[in-house]
C-alpha cells in the first residue's frame, strides 16, 4: 500500500436545515488502504457518503480524487470518475439473473450511443463482448461464477450482499464505497466477505472504504478507521487506537 491520499474531505459540511448532520469533515484516504468509518446512528455517516456520491451536495468543504475536485458532480459523474458504492438495502434486480445484474453495472462506463445499439454496430458488439468477459472475471473474483444464470432472486442474502459488490466492481471501482456489508448475515458469511474485501484490495488494488456497526468486523479489517458522533471526526487512527479512546466510549457507551 503506497501513502498517497487517492481521496480527501476538506472541512466537509452537510445542513438539512437546522440539522448539522456532517460538520467539518477532513480526512485523507491512502491509496489501496481499508479505511473504516464508525459512529453511532445518527452520527453522520451515511449522509458523508451520500454527500461523497453526489446524491447530496455538500453545504460546504470538499472533495478531492487524485488531485481533482469532484464536488458536488452528479452521481453518475462521480461513478465514471471510479467512486462506486453499495448500500445497506440491497439493491439487485431480482428478476435478472446474476450475469445480467453485472453486466448492467457497466453501463454507466460504455462508449457506445444509441445508434451502436439500434443497429448493433461492430463497435457495439465488440463492447457487449467486453462487458460480458468482464462480468464473468468478476463474478469469478466474488465467488459467483457457478450461478451466472441463476436469477438473483434465487439467491441467499448473503450471495446478493457478493453480487451487489460484483456489479459494483465491474463498473470500474477505483474506490470502493461499502455501507454495512456484513449486515444481516451470520458471523460465518461474515468472515467469508472479510476475506474477500482483503482479496478484492489485494488483486485489484481497489481502495476501499467501509462503514460498518460491528466492531469485531472493523477491528479484523480496517487498516485504519475514523470514529463520528453527531456529525464530526471524534478520533482516527489505527482500529485498536480508536477503540480505546475516551471520546468514543463516552459515544457509544454514555458519560458514567
Amino acid at each position: 500500500m503506497t501513502m498517497d491520499p487517492i481521496l480527501e474531505a476538506k472541512e466537509v459540511c452537510q445542513y438539512f436545515g437546522g440539522v448539522h448532520a456532517v460538520e467539518g469533515l477532513s480526512l485523507q484516504v491512502h491509496s489501496g488502504e481499508i479505511y473504516g468509518i464508525i459512529g453511532p446512528n445518527g452520527s453522520g455517516k451515511s449522509t458523508f457518503f451520500n454527500a461523497l456520491t453526489g446524491i447530496y451536495r455538500p453545504s460546504s468543504g470538499r472533495f478531492i480524487l487524485d488531485g481533482k475536485d469532484i464536488t458536488g458532480l452528479e452521481p453518475h459523474v462521480i461513478v465514471r470518475h471510479g467512486i462506486t458504492r453499495t448500500f445497506q438495502n440491497l439493491r439487485t434486480f431480482a428478476s435478472m439473473t446474476v450475469l445480467e445484474n453485472v453486466i448492467i453495472g457497466q453501463h454507466v462506463q460504455q462508449k457506445v450511443g444509441l445508434v451502436d445499439a439500434l443497429f448493433r454496430t461492430p463497435r457495439f458488439s465488440a463492447e457487449e463482448k467486453a462487458c460480458r468477459e468482464r462480468a464473468l472475471e468478476t463474478l469469478n473474483l466474488v465467488g459467483l461464477s457457478a450461478l451466472v444464470d441463476h436469477l438473483a432472486s434465487e439467491m441467499s442474502y448473503g450471495q446478493q450482499k457478493r453480487l451487489e459488490m460484483a456489479r459494483v466492481l465491474a463498473g470500474g471501482a477505483r474506490v470502493l464505497l461499502l455501507d454495512e456489508p456484513t449486515a444481516g448475515i451470520p458471523f460465518a458469511d461474515a468472515t467469508e466477505l472479510m476475506k474477500l474485501i482483503r482479496r478484492i484490495r489485494d488483486e485489484r488494488g481497489t481502495t476501499i472504504i467501509v462503514i460498518e456497526h460491528s466492531m469485531q468486523v472493523m477491528t479484523a479489517l480496517a487498516d485504519r478507521m475514523m470514529a463520528m458522533d453527531r456529525g464530526r471526526k471524534i478520533a482516527e487512527g489505527i482500529p485498536k487506537d480508536v477503540l480505546q479512546d475516551p471520546a468514543v466510549i463516552v459515544a457509544y457507551l454514555g458519560e458514567e
